[in-house]
């Protein structure tokens, strides 16, 4: 007769253990739009206490919230957002929550990549609250063509957006608005109806009015560059970010003659804006002009000075070949190494002086 003892006895299974979710929230809010424009239910305080009740509700520990605030979705090169993925690359974070699928981003392929790609690569689980969305569960047919369909009509509306945006800054930089984020140096952006327009910065002016006066007596670019590190000024970066008019002891950035030439030769100090310019995709034709926008340093024809100034120090052309015997050929050689050092030869065109230099190129040999 068979044997019965273990007949009924329940096999003993062991659960594996629930995966616990280090939960981080993605909050975004575009630039796109003014304060007054924009939703409430958009705000960042909203995104977040909605993200805070549903991953209470669902359990989830919140590991660390991640905000970007003014930035546009059609970029995924966002402060917040590439310390996010950072995140997850690092194991910080394995699960993400969002309000909305437009938050992520409004870019219909990169989109699609992230969901369907990189978060399943990388285990990460992406909830997205008000798009019913959770890659926990498989997604079924209907459900991933929703969010296709989704991710385009984002991706659509953020294209639709940038082209207001674009009309709106052209209107604005016709008027004579200064359109750009950050005022050039001896300038600061104020705010007035319709947009912003330069006024002249008092706390700099001194600065480069003293700039402008010795160009125009007859300094060079490399004089004046030359002066204002002796004086140690503040380079235009060092400025915006600190507010003060001279270097800190820690601060030991310079002005450079490049930086310098191309700040004075900007057409807002003499009251005129030449807009849209560094936009590479636009001719000249396309750029937008007003004259007599704001207060001015300078006048146009002492401008026009300057710029012939300039041009004429800098007009300086290589030679091909030197106009004299090199006599050290064969005797300079790179310290320590076998390498001659070569020679080149420059003269001034409208000169008959000529000056020769040897200088060696060490990257090219992994020195």
């Amino acid at each position: 007769m068979a044997r019965t003892k273990n007949r009924y006895r329940k096999e003993t299974i062991e659960e594996a253990p629930l995966q616990t979710y280090r939960t981080g929230i993605y909050i975004r809010l575009s630039n796109e739009r003014t304060e007054s424009w924009r939703n409430k239910s958009q705000s960042l305080e909203t995104q977040e206490s909605l993200a805070r009740s549903f991953a209470k509700e669902k359990g989830l520990t919140i590991t660390k919230c991640y905000i970007d605030y003014e930035y546009s979705g059609k970029t995924f090169n966002r402060p917040a957002y590439l310390d996010m993925m950072e995140d997850i690359k690092n194991g910080v974070i394995n699960c993400i929550i969002i309000r909305d699928l437009s938050r992520l981003g409004r870019n219909y392929i990169e989109m699609g990549r992230l969901i369907d790609k990189v978060f399943p690569f990388m285990g990460v689980r992406f909830i997205s609250i008000n798009d019913n969305l959770d890659t926990l569960k498989v997604l079924e047919e209907k459900k991933s063509f929703e969010v296709e369909i989704k991710n385009l009509v984002n991706d659509l509306y953020s294209k639709d957006i940038s082209k207001k945006v674009t009309a709106s800054h052209i209107q604005k930089a016709k008027q004579g608005y200064f359109i750009a984020g950050f005022a050039p140096y001896g300038y600061k952006l104020e705010r007035r109806e319709g947009g912003n327009r330069l006024i002249i910065d008092p706390i700099v002016q001194p600065i480069m009015v003293d700039v402008f006066e010795k160009l125009l007596a007859g300094q060079s670019i490399n004089q004046v560059t030359k002066y204002l590190n002796q004086q140690k000024v503040a380079i235009p970066m060092a400025y915006r970010q600190t507010g003060k008019r001279y270097r800190t002891e820690k601060d030991t950035r310079q002005w450079q003659s490049a930086n310098l030439q191309r700040l004075v030769l900007n057409p807002a100090f003499y009251g005129s804006l030449i807009q849209r310019r560094h936009n590479k995709t636009l001719t000249e034709k396309d750029f937008i002009q007003v004259d007599d926008c704001h207060e001015a340093y300078i006048t146009k024809e002492e401008h026009q000075t300057l710029q012939k100034l300039i041009s004429e120090r800098r007009n300086i052309r290589k030679q091909t070949q030197p106009r004299t015997t090199n006599r050290y050929k064969g005797l300079i050689y790179v310290k320590g190494q076998s390498t001659q050092m070569r020679r080149y030869c420059r003269h001034f065109s409208n000169s008959k002086s000529e000056y020769d230099y040897y200088y060696f190129m060490d990257y090219l040999h992994g020195s």
